[in-house]
């Protein structure tokens, strides 16, 4: 309802790409969606928006992360729903890098089937990936931790 610009991201991503399955010990879905920044000025505020809506819909949200929120719906199955902003050409979301992902990375997206349905991916698997996990990301890292430092997003998480 907000946008179409919405597909599955971070590990979910990376487990299609790497297996066109999930990961066995991955305990959610990952969805990302974009949001504009002349709109919504910071992820801060863009949050709010998408939680207004999921619920207006039936989806309850859990969790007051500052990139992130749980969602349920109705019959509890659940995912995570990061909220990002488009910059120029740029999509920004935390964990991720900043002003690396190209939107058209993202944008119009792709499809792959996984367990008998069409789910949208993002355009350019591939160079998600590198920019998010790096160029090795084909090989599973178990040293592999995303950057938690908000010091480059702070303006768009509103700490």
């Amino acid at each position: 309802k907000l946008t179409d610009k919405v597909c599955l991201g971070y590990g979910t991503a990376l487990a299609l790409a790497r297996s066109n399955d999930l990961i066995p010990h991955d305990d959610d879905i990952d969805l990302i969606i974009a949001m504009p920044i002349a709109e919504y000025h910071s992820i801060a505020k863009a949050i709010p928006v998408v939680e207004q809506c999921l619920q207006q819909h039936g989806f309850s949200t859990v969790g007051s992360y500052v990139s992130h929120r749980h969602i349920r719906n109705p019959k509890g199955r659940s995912l995570d729903i990061f909220v990002g902003i488009e910059e120029g050409d740029f999509f920004s979301s935390f964990p991720g890098p900043r002003r690396t992902i190209r939107t058209t990375d993202l944008f119009p997206t792709g499809i792959v089937e996984i367990y008998g349905h069409q789910c949208r991916v993002p355009r350019d698997l591939d160079a998600y990936l590198s920019k998010v996990y790096g160029s090795t990301w084909k090989e599973p890292d178990p040293n592999f931790a995303h950057n938690w430092d908000r010091k480059p997003f702070a303006d768009l998480l509103g700490v």
